[in-house]
């Protein structure tokens, strides 16, 4: 399940960066906040 979790962490960091790029501001940090939720439940 942690696996799973860093896996679809990093899928966000991937689609913020993209987001960043095209000045997508608002979805950056949606995708960041997500990846933040998803590495908290690794603990």
């Amino acid at each position: 399940m942690a696996r799973s979790y860093l896996r679809q962490a990093m899928e966000r960091v991937r689609h913020a960066e993209e987001a960043l790029t095209n000045g997508n501001y608002p979805y950056v940090v949606r995708q960041c906040q997500e990846a933040v939720e998803l590495t908290s439940r690794l603990h």
